[in-house]
């Protein structure tokens, strides 16, 4: 693995500009070469930001599937990396597979935010990884978020009765950029029909089986926030959301940067340990990190990621 592609972004005044012109393409291929194993056999996604426009979602079940793999390969051509400042009807017959789907994925000056399939594309596959977003609404801090995430953490860990369930697990924790999310990867994959069962919510009918609904209730008593369940957005409270966890469904990636609007980056996907997640400080620090910042410590924070139980 080279590391010439990192050297030059880190050389650049801008590491989002390295060539002269707006390109997300470089950060995310020189951030692809250390998710490998984090990424391995899922499919990409990216969601884009057009200036006064509508955000524009590619993902692999719509188009040629792009993988972690193609991506960190990017890293090491330059050439093409600089080519991207010509339009694409200019190059596109010089132009390899891999090229052409991360060109039409991650399109030069464009922002996009950086998703993958959380347990593949298509319906009904296994559950390789939990994955439960920590939505907080407006008027509600991220302070606030990160309480209800090692809250959440503490009562999944000491629940026997889903260990029972699952086996063994490792539990992992990301800041969004605006919030957190919080994965579970047991050490077996489980039936996809496992979500619908324990974990989906539902107001109208509530499973007897359900295990979101005691996490939730019980973080809630712990913290004393507004905290609910399911996936309703909603002002002044915090959701606990693991929707996102079937096939067919998006999680954002390590690394990925989080946009206040199409011009503007507000923040980057970062992994934390444990003991990260229980500072009091930590938010701050955070949300100080830029695109930049994280690249200059970029194996410090490759460290915080898990190598999933069941891979």
């Amino acid at each position: 693995m080279t590391d010439e592609l990192l050297e030059i972004l880190l050389e650049s005044e801008d590491v989002l500009r390295p060539f002269g012109f707006l390109d997300v393409l470089p950060y995310y291929a020189v951030v692809s070469t250390r998710l490998e194993n984090f990424l391995s056999g899922k499919e990409l996604a990216s969601k884009i930001w057009i200036p006064d426009g509508p955000l524009i979602l590619k993902r692999g079940s719509k188009l040629p599937k792009l993988s972690v793999e193609e991506m960190a390969s990017l890293s090491s051509n330059i050439n093409f990396l600089r080519l991207r400042e010509k339009h694409l009807g200019e190059v596109k017959e010089r132009l390899s597979e891999a090229e052409a789907k991360a060109w039409s994925y991650f399109p030069p000056r464009k922002l996009a935010d950086y998703y993958y399939a959380t347990n593949g594309e298509g319906k009904d596959k296994p559950i390789e990884r939990i994955f439960i977003d920590i939505d907080r609404g407006k008027g509600i801090a991220a302070e606030d978020a990160r309480k209800v995430a090692i809250a959440l953490w503490e009562e999944v860990e000491s629940d026997e009765n889903f260990r029972k369930l699952v086996g063994d697990f490792k539990l992992f924790a990301m800041w969004t950029g605006s919030s957190f999310h919080l994965y579970i990867f047991p050490e077996r994959q489980l039936d996809h029909s496992f979500y619908d069962k324990y974990l989906s919510y539902s107001k109208t009918t509530p499973s007897l089986f359900n295990l979101l609904n005691p996490w939730v209730r019980k973080v809630r008593e712990r913290t004393g926030l507004p905290v609910i369940g399911g996936h309703e957005k909603g002002h002044d409270r915090i959701v606990v959301d693991p929707s996102q966890t079937p096939s067919g469904k998006l999680a954002r990636c390590p690394f990925s940067l989080h946009m206040k609007d199409a011009r503007t980056v507000d923040g980057i996907a970062l992994p934390l340990t444990r003991e990260m997640l229980e500072d009091e400080d930590i938010v701050q620090y955070l949300q100080n990190q830029t695109p930049r910042s994280v690249l200059e410590k970029l194996d410090e924070w490759v460290k915080n990621l898990p190598k999933p139980a069941n891979s």
